[in-house]
């Protein structure tokens, strides 16, 4: 620019209007969100690592008993998640979070399948002293108002804050003013519902009619009939009954009195390998493997392949031996923003 022939005063006028455009381009971070916008994605590499501001947030969620992983790394921008469950199974929590290449978070997602907004607040309250302190009260207000006929966003020095609540549960979003979206590939697997069951049928499992959003379930007993094992596949993708299985399902369950942990862990086991091997997916290797290593009885879940992957057990309070084993395979939902 200094070198332009232009009159000085002209060359210095255009000289800081570029300089402007690019400080305000270069401020714009990117968030990660996961809808239908047209526009060409960066196809970003599954996994990452936290640092900065992002690791010290997975530190404070680590401490509430989540488990924390990296889905998916951008040029620019990670998204990262951790997961949580509460009351025998019967409540679980999520806090996903976007941050940039140098760790600075720039957007939470936090969602509880209780439908009372207090079960968030111990993990907003955890995200805030890391991320947003200044802005703690906007975001308990904010929580607060969750429950309203008309819940409100409110305003802070960090960014905006938003809880809304429902049948499904609460959730809780916050977004840095300076953040824009950028969008990530829709996830899938190659396999459909009805080649899965097909896949299925072949090795003797019983299976119903693929349902709409190609809903579809197989299962078979062990134990002479006292267990039951089901897979069941879903296709929620922009395809849906035509696209690949978006969310798979796999448990095995025995509720009889003389139930044993060695025979459901045995048919869990066998399962899962069933149900991983009749799915053709990039990641179904490490899904398998991460399958393997996890199954201990106790809850995990991790972002592997960039699919959130789920292992849980059902046990009641006045025995040790599990009544069921549940493996959920499912991608991602939609981002949800204070917008």
């Amino acid at each position: 620019m200094s070198g332009t022939t232009r009159p000085r005063r002209t060359g210095l006028l255009i000289a800081a209007v570029i300089v402007v455009v690019v400080v305000v381009a270069a401020a714009a971070v990117m968030i990660v969100r996961t809808d239908d916008d047209p526009t060409p994605a960066e196809r970003p590499t599954p996994g990452g690592v936290m640092t900065g501001q992002a690791d010290q947030l997975a530190d404070a969620l680590t401490a509430q008993r989540m488990e924390c992983s990296v889905r998916y790394t951008f040029t620019q921008a990670a998204v990262a998640g951790c997961f949580g469950q509460a009351d025998n199974g019967d409540r679980s929590t999520a806090v996903r979070f976007q941050y940039t290449s140098d760790g600075a978070v720039i957007a939470v997602d936090a969602t509880s399948s209780s439908e009372q907004p207090t079960a968030l607040a111990t993990l907003v309250k955890a995200t805030a002293s890391v991320v947003f302190p200044d802005d703690a009260d906007a975001a308990d207000a904010a929580l607060a108002s969750a429950g309203s006929v008309q819940p409100m966003a409110r305003d802070g020095r960090w960014g905006k804050y938003k809880a809304e609540n429902s049948v499904g549960g609460t959730t809780f979003s916050a977004a840095r003013t300076d953040a824009r979206p950028v969008t990530i590939p829709s996830q899938e697997m190659t396999t459909t519902a009805a080649q899965l069951q097909d896949a299925l049928q072949a090795k003797g499992f019983t299976c119903g009619a693929v349902k709409a959003a190609a809903d579809a379930s197989c299962g078979s007993t062990y134990r002479d009939g006292k267990g039951r094992v089901r897979i069941r596949s879903y296709s929620l993708g922009p395809k849906l009954n035509a696209g690949g299985v978006t969310i798979l399902e796999v448990s095995a369950e025995d509720a009889s009195k003389d139930r044993t942990a060695a025979a459901t862990e045995q048919a869990f086991t066998d399962v899962t390998a069933t149900a991983l091997g009749a799915i053709e997916t990039e990641a179904r290797d490490d899904l398998a493997r991460w399958a393997e290593q996890h199954r201990d009885g106790q809850f995990h879940s991790a972002y592997v392949g960039g699919w959130r992957v789920t292992l849980s057990s059902v046990k009641p309070a006045d025995t040790s031996v599990p009544l069921a084993h549940r493996l959920r395979v499912v991608a991602d939902t939609n981002w949800n923003t204070p917008d």
